[in-house]
């Protein structure tokens, strides 16, 4: 095959030929229903990797190398599980990324994810991509103006297909007026110290319920493989075992506390709660709706798994 049906085939999948423009379609998803997160690609042995660089920092120049072979199952554990416990230097997380494919949470939701630092994002675009397929997610207590959301949504479904057919606009003029609201799709890299600093803020249920959802499913991708890395993905508040909402940041009830707490844990009483704007998320319909289990607190299992052991036990 030559490289012009070779381009014309890779154009083809990847829907940017001229006269390619995917079928309409303007459903409504409720709550987080249907989000998939898929992980994709991941390391060989990431406690190899984050006990060789915690322990490169240690030893004579005779005993310095190769220490992970030199060295015990149960120590190997010893040293990792400091790692993840945050009593070692930070910098061994990053040794291990991971990638997951992520489709149908919301733009808002993307966009409160996509702020994560060290983590690389391939995103479908509004600018490069016709989206007269595109989708909307709604939250579960807007479900109850479903019929006023739909006639709207049909509507600018409408207004959106008129511009990039009959009106001759580009996909990049006529995505103004597409919704916050549209299901998006990603890919996402990142080092684990990233994963578990995103998933402590954003598997927190004061925040919006799609971006919480894909945490918890990020999570449960990594405890696939790799359950004694998912252990030490929780939200912030379940390590110090009290709400940090209130005193996230610097000035966080001036800026940052537009809602109340969600009540996984009690709020220090110095501290002023907002009651003018309610939780955004409920962690029994996350559970309802992805068919996980979310653990509570007490729930994480602090020591390497059987399927993490072949991990600590090979050379």
């Amino acid at each position: 095959m030559n490289r012009a049906e070779e381009l014309k085939k890779l154009r083809k999948l990847m829907n940017t030929l001229p006269e390619d423009q995917p079928p309409r379609e303007d459903k409504i998803y409720i709550g987080v229903e249907k989000i998939k997160v898929k992980m994709i690609d991941w390391p060989q042995n990431p406690y190899k990797a984050i006990y060789s660089l915690a322990a490169a920092t240690w030893g004579s120049a005779k005993n310095w190398a190769e220490k992970w072979r030199k060295t015990s199952v149960q120590g190997r554990i010893l040293v990792v599980k400091a790692a993840l416990s945050g009593q070692t230097l930070p910098q061994c997380l990053e040794t291990p990324s991971f990638t997951f494919e992520i489709q149908g949470l919301s733009r808002s939701a993307f966009d409160q994810l996509a702020r994560t630092r060290q983590s690389a994002i391939g995103s479908v675009g509004f600018r490069d991509n016709s989206h007269r397929d595109a989708c909307l997610r709604i939250s579960s207590s807007m479900a109850k103006y479903k019929d006023k959301i739909e006639k709207w949504w049909k509507d600018t479904k409408d207004l959106y297909d008129f511009l990039i057919t009959e009106g001759r606009e580009n996909w990049q003029n006529a995505r103004a007026i597409m919704p916050m609201g549209t299901c998006w799709r990603f890919v996402w890299s990142m080092n684990y110290r990233a994963l578990k600093d995103m998933c402590g803020k954003r598997m927190c249920f004061a925040e919006q319920s799609d971006t919480v959802a894909t945490s918890w499913l990020i999570r449960e991708e990594i405890k696939k493989k790799f359950p004694f890395l998912a252990a030490y993905l929780r939200p912030f508040c379940d390590f110090s075992r009290k709400c940090l909402y209130q005193q996230a940041y610097s000035l966080s009830e001036a800026f940052g506390v537009l809602f109340k707490p969600c009540g996984r844990w009690p709020v220090d009483a110095k501290y002023e709660v907002a009651t003018f704007n309610y939780s955004s998320t409920s962690k029994e319909e996350l559970e309802k709706q992805l068919r996980i289990k979310i653990p509570n607190a007490d729930d994480y299992i602090e020591e390497p798994s059987k399927k993490d052991m072949r991990y600590f036990e090979e050379d």
